[in-house]
């Protein structure tokens, strides 16, 4: 859906990472995980930031309220660091990215879930074009096909 002129900000992206996940009673009801990742991504096509090496971290719990309803929150954490100097803004690229997640799972039917989120997301960034705020509102209907 994006035309020729965006091909420039093609890249590969490889990531590794190693989390840590724990149920703290036996059916499950408080879960807890602690996740984090390395990642580099590669100038394919001539993007102006070049190269990127990014890190971050996520942490998170969900709460079993009833049989069928559970609480989440995650917060996460990324670092990125492009290394191609931008002549137009006299610097390189560094980003700062902080997320925060709160919802709900609500079981409707077997293999039917039902999950109200809000996602809040604050990006910092070295070239103050690439900062944002962003607030989402969402609901989504999944079915397990299994």
């Amino acid at each position: 859906y994006l035309g020729a002129e965006t091909s420039v900000f093609n890249s590969d992206q490889t990531i590794v990472g190693l989390n840590w996940f724990r149920s703290f009673d036996a059916n499950q009801k408080l879960v807890a995980f602690l996740g984090t990742y390395l990642g580099k991504e590669s100038d394919i096509r001539g993007n102006p930031s070049g190269e990127k090496d990014f890190a971050g971290v996520r942490l998170g719990g969900q709460y079993g309220l009833a049989s069928n309803w559970a609480m989440f929150a995650i917060l996460g954490l990324m670092s990125a660091d492009s290394q191609r100097f931008q002549v137009i803004h006299k610097k390189t690229r560094n980003d700062k990215r902080y997320d925060f997640s709160l919802g709900m799972n609500y079981a409707l039917w077997e293999s039917w879930l039902l999950r109200p989120q809000l996602n809040l997301t604050r990006q910092d960034s070295s070239i103050s074009l690439y900062e944002f705020n962003r607030q989402e509102i969402s609901v989504t209907l999944r079915r397990d096909w299994r």
